[in-house]
């Protein structure tokens, strides 16, 4: 059935692959940020993996990596037969080096469908999360910086005040807090020295909203976690954290394009992304087990 399919181990598809994610980078971004921060093979981090790229005839039609913690980043088409390919060999993948399938993070139609096939082999029993997030894209990145709020990079030493915010924002977007507390304050700290957090502050001094960069690669960068504790929302507090981000990337990280997603009945975040002119470009899957 997949005799037209091969299957690469990344250096022996390397320039091609490359290319390919490149040319649909807004659903591709977890995968060249990943390729960049931790090279293409298994190492030390949990985020690292073993990346791969499917042909077709010989033209590149997807790539993969199951990562160290079970997250399989995944970029292709909804066509069953690569869907079977790739669930086959992950499967494999997963059982030889002992991992555990716990997510599946692409374009929606092919995260949907793999995880589908997990189900329907029994690899996954059961789905804790599962979002169809629609896509946005910024390409101009000129904007006016609001100086209603103070907004600052956030430093190691507001570790005591994010660590609420972000237990916050994940519990209201659904999402399991499976780190340990090590790895917790680690992961925050990485955020600082990678200058890739911004924060408000209210008056006295306490941390109100956050805004971040999940991946970046090149010159261009993710949008993620943006949270405001309900108790502030409505006073255009994530708008002013988001374009001191938006601003400040472009000199501290040399981007110039901007992707970011949120969920479909999420409409204040979707007013708030349109109001900073960015445009809907399609939807991307984040599924949890």
């Amino acid at each position: 059935m997949h005799d037209h399919y091969q299957i690469f181990d990344w250096p022996m598809q390397a320039d091609a692959g490359m290319a390919y994610l490149q040319q649909r980078y807004e659903t591709s971004l977890f995968l060249l940020g990943n390729l960049e921060a931790y090279g293409a093979s298994s190492g030390e981090s949990p985020n690292s993996g073993n990346f791969k790229a499917v042909t077709k005839d010989g033209i590149t039609v997807g790539a993969y990596c199951l990562t160290k913690r079970g997250n399989l980043l995944v970029q292709g088409e909804d066509d069953a037969n690569l869907v079977a390919l790739i669930g086959a060999d992950v499967d494999d993948e997963a059982r030889q080096r002992q991992v555990v399938i716990a997510g599946v993070l692409g374009p929606w139609s092919i995260a949907a469908a793999i995880w589908d096939h997990f189900s329907s082999k029994g690899i996954i029993h059961s789905t804790s999360f599962r979002s169809k997030e629609i896509l946005y894209r910024l390409s101009d990145l000129s904007v006016e910086v609001s100086a209603a709020h103070q907004v600052r990079l956030l430093t190691p030493d507001d570790h005591d005040q994010w660590r609420p915010l972000r237990l916050a924002y994940l519990e209201e977007e659904g999402l399991r807090q499976d780190m340990s507390e090590e790895d917790f304050r680690k992961g925050f700290l990485s955020l600082t020295q990678r200058r890739v957090i911004w924060g408000a502050f209210s008056e006295d001094q306490k941390l109100i909203s956050m805004a971040g960069l999940n991946t970046k690669t090149r010159e261009i960068g993710q949008i993620g976690g943006v949270y405001t504790f309900p108790t502030h929302r409505g006073q255009g507090i994530a708008r002013t954290v988001m374009q001191h981000l938006i601003r400040d990337v472009q000199v501290i990280h040399k981007i110039n394009k901007l992707i970011l997603f949120t969920g479909e009945k999420n409409l204040p975040a979707q007013r708030l992304y349109e109001k900073l002119t960015f445009a809907k470009c399609g939807h991307f899957g984040l599924i949890f087990s």
